[in-house]
């Protein structure tokens, strides 16, 4: 048997009655990628049955992590090829504008929540489809000035 490593695995779900995508992280301990994802999606079912009009995905992905969890360690990594400049780049991948958000304010070289503990949750976990159809969704909260949206 394979050694107990750290995973990341992050799912998507959608909200029917609210007209949104969520993405979810969660961290598993497990001896493949495979236990981890099978693990996560267990999960993800739990989560959908204790929501009304919540829906899973069907998607799920995850991340072995080199580091034990902890302060500043590496949860999750995507890579993807793009041909994009930076700014370009974010604005179709991470702040498309429909993205639920709340607000931040930058400090120093990176952002920090402000208003609620909801609302710094949703800073590291907002969702957004980004149209395309071919995979490419992803969101974060980013450490460019303000990030827009309406908030919870």
């Amino acid at each position: 048997m394979s050694e107990l490593s750290w995973y990341g695995v992050r799912c998507v779900f959608r909200h029917r009655e609210l007209g949104v995508y969520e993405e979810r992280l969660t961290l598993w301990r497990a001896r493949s990628l495979g236990e981890a994802i099978s693990r996560g999606e267990l999960e993800a079912h739990e989560y959908c049955a204790d929501l009304d009009s919540v829906e899973y995905a069907d998607f799920a992905e995850a991340y072995q992590m080199f580091d034990e969890p902890g302060e500043g360690a590496e949860v999750f990594s995507l890579m993807r090829e793009s041909e994009l400049p930076a700014d370009e780049y974010v604005g179709r991948f991470f702040d498309t504008g429909a993205e639920r958000t709340g607000t931040a304010a930058r400090t120093g070289s990176c952002c920090t929540a402000a208003g609620s503990t909801s609302e710094a949750l949703l800073l590291s976990s907002t969702t957004h489809p980004s149209g395309t159809g071919d995979g490419d969704e992803e969101s974060a909260a980013h450490c460019h000035g303000e990030v827009r949206g309406e908030g919870w």
